[in-house]
C-alpha cells in the first residue's frame, strides 16, 4: 500500500489519510475519527507518527 495515501496506526489498523476527520484524545489515548464514523485506536507505537501526519487535525479532549 502506498504510504502516501495513509498510514498504519495501530498493529491491526492502516487508514487513508483521507478518511480522517479528527484525531482527538480519549483517556489519554489518540483516536482517529474517521469520516464514516468508525473510531480508530492509535497504538503508542505509532501515537508521534499519527501526530506529525495529521497535525492538521488538532487532537481534542473527551468531554466527561
Amino acid at each position: 500500500v502506498d504510504p502516501r495515501l495513509g498510514a498504519q496506526v495501530h498493529r491491526r489498523w492502516w487508514v487513508a489519510e483521507a478518511a480522517v476527520a479528527d484525531v482527538r484524545s480519549e483517556g489519554g489515548k489518540l483516536v482517529l475519527d474517521l469520516a464514516d464514523g468508525t473510531c480508530v485506536p492509535v497504538g503508542r507505537t505509532f501515537a508521534g507518527a499519527v501526530r506529525e501526519r495529521f497535525a492538521g487535525a488538532k487532537p481534542r479532549p473527551t468531554p466527561p
